[in-house]
């Protein structure tokens, strides 16, 4: 059975995909940072960062295509700029989620993504730099050419 995959946009994997638990440790990484370095940003603990990771990632793979299809006329209109409030919707919803992660506010939500996002980005350069070095894989192609194979048989006819 084949699967369809529809993008609107960014690379978010669903997890059954090979990169979705690497995004996840680098996010729980990045959160946890984050953390350290803002107060107003709560999470506990390492594992509470890793549960956040978690459902945020979870939010991207199946809230944000379907936020982005019904919001896909503000996102044109404001040139994309909507995308960050969408994003501030899935942290919110996940904070509401999970007792031990908080966020303050809107912008709290605005700084929290901001510097999760550029600390994941830091922190993925490593697998990005090697996914670019790797050897590209031929695709197999889906139909086969058809071939006339009557004129292959002509000397079976002189028997």
């Amino acid at each position: 059975m084949k699967e369809y995959k529809i993008n609107f946009g960014g690379n978010n994997n669903s997890p059954k995909q090979k990169g979705f638990w690497t995004k996840v440790i680098v996010m729980t990484l990045a959160i946890w940072i984050t953390c350290l370095i803002f107060p107003s940003i709560v999470t506990g603990d390492i594992l509470g960062a890793l549960l956040a990771a978690i459902i945020i990632s979870l939010l991207n793979s199946f809230l944000r295509p379907l936020l982005t299809m019904i919001f896909i006329p503000l996102i044109v209109v404001t040139f994309g700029f909507f995308y960050v409030v969408i994003n501030v919707i899935i942290v919110l919803l996940t904070a509401a989620l999970l007792p031990n992660f908080s966020v303050n506010g809107f912008w709290g939500a605005v700084g929290f993504i901001i510097i999760v996002s550029a600390v994941s980005w830091l922190l993925d350069m490593p697998a990005r730099y090697n996914r670019k070095n790797e050897p590209k894989q031929e695709k197999e192609p889906e139909f086969t050419n058809y071939e006339d194979v009557s004129n292959d048989n002509d000397n079976d006819k002189k028997d």
